[in-house]
């Protein structure tokens, strides 16, 4: 399992599960011309809890509810709760809404090499890791396991989608780990790669929900509209305190279910 940048992994074997006909359709990495796969007949949300290729397990980088599409089973690790938030009413919470309609001409411009002035860690006042440091010496945040955490001011509109202006605010930064920050950034290519194939904008409302007067984050909804095309919307949803990296493929199945969702509702 190779490591991209700390935020994805490029897994060796992927494993393409299709959730309409609850089968394996294709598989990656596996040298074997018959390997024994076995699906689990336990599941959370939609999803088998896991995929075993000769008695090894593999995971999906989240569950998630999916009525059709494709999901990639290749993680090593459970994608369950490991970073937690002590008394977590709904009375605590405060949410973060960024929207902006993104064109071709936005793409062009800013999906480029530049500097991000002033930084995230000057907009914000301090690094996320500081941020984040105060709730955990409070108790107020508990990380069950040992393994050390990378915390990213997470941009909630990617910053190669928006002007520095618009991107480099703090409406527009949470804190969330970067293994999060891994799973926004497949959501932002598939994004990307409809308006270059499509030639059409979309418009997105980000919303992110996060624990009281802190600018923590707990989870992300991205909603996504298809405004010149099919007028529909298609949402997807992000745990921000996960530890679990995303897949390299994970970005390519969101794309073909944002695409089969507009070509199909929109028809």
């Amino acid at each position: 399992m190779k490591n991209l940048f700390g935020l994805k992994n490029d897994s060796k074997v992927k494993l393409y599960f299709d959730v309409k006909t609850s089968q394996v359709i294709d598989h990656e990495g596996i040298d074997e011309e018959n390997p024994d796969i076995q699906i689990s007949d336990e599941k959370a949300f939609s999803m088998p809890i896991y995929i075993t290729v000769n008695h090894i397990p593999f995971y999906p980088s989240k569950y998630e509810f999916i009525s059709e599409g494709t999901i990639v089973y290749a993680s090593n690790i459970v994608p369950i709760e490991r970073i937690r938030i002590i008394n977590d009413n709904f009375l605590f919470e405060r949410c973060k809404v960024k929207q902006n309609t993104i064109t071709l001409k936005d793409l062009t411009t800013y999906n480029a090499k530049r500097k991000r002035l002033p930084s995230q860690n000057k907009v914000m006042g301090e690094s996320a890791r500081n941020h984040i440091c105060s709730l955990i010496m409070k108790g107020d945040l508990v990380i069950k396991n040992e393994a050390p955490i990378s915390w990213h001011w997470c941009h909630l509109i990617a910053f190669s989608l928006l002007s520095t202006e618009k991107a480099q605010k703090k409406n527009n930064l949470v804190c969330g780990t970067a293994a999060c920050n891994g799973h926004m950034t497949n959501i932002e290519t598939a994004v990307k790669k409809f308006i270059y194939e499509f030639k059409r904008p979309l418009a997105l409302e980000v919303t992110a929900t996060t624990y009281g007067l802190t600018h923590v984050a707990k989870r992300i909804r991205y909603r996504i509209y298809d405004k010149k095309g099919s007028q529909l919307s298609y949402s997807e949803y992000f745990d921000t305190l996960t530890d679990v990296k995303s897949d390299t493929a994970d970005y390519e199945t969101i794309y073909n279910r944002m695409v089969n969702f507009f070509n199909k509702k929109g028809s």
